[in-house]
């Protein structure tokens, strides 16, 4: 049985051509400034369309060990030249090997960066942090889903 990777998607596709994810419940409202983020994996060779909750989260993304994704970002109302702080909390490394970054963005509002997963199964967060105190998550699931199981079930 193949799994479905994570997450499903709309069938709907954005201006660039990513897949949208779509939040189940319809789109959940956020305080802050929305902020897109379009993720295009390597091996799985996904471009997603992500858009965070209420909570600041963007919908989780499975990635195989090791794989490198690229991600842009897209700022809707913030300043060109404002720095952004990029932190892999989880395991994974951004560009260079580290685990944090600062990059500023562009003419467009954007950020563009690389996060490569680690060998380790399980959740890999990235944060995104801006001045104002504004933070953000992008969730990379290594391996196959974490799923429940009940007692019932055996």
């Amino acid at each position: 049985m193949t799994s479905q990777l994570l997450p499903v998607t709309s069938g709907q596709t954005d201006a660039q051509g990513f897949e949208v994810v779509a939040w189940p419940g319809g789109k959940p409202h956020y305080e802050g400034e929305p902020v897109v983020a379009q993720v295009t994996t390597g091996q799985g060779k996904r471009n997603l369309h992500l858009e965070v909750n209420q909570m600041g989260e963007y919908p989780r993304v499975q990635v195989a060990p090791q794989e490198s994704v690229n991600i842009k970002l897209q700022f809707q109302t913030s300043k060109t030249g404002m720095p952004v702080a990029l932190t892999a909390q989880d395991g994974g490394t951004l560009a260079g090997a580290k685990v944090s970054q600062r990059v500023v963005l562009d003419d467009q509002r954007s950020v563009f960066f690389d996060f490569a997963a680690s060998a380790n199964v399980g959740t890999h967060r990235v944060t995104i942090a801006t001045p104002a105190g504004e933070v953000k998550t992008l969730d990379f699931w290594v391996g196959e889903p974490n799923t429940m199981r009940t007692t019932a079930q055996r």
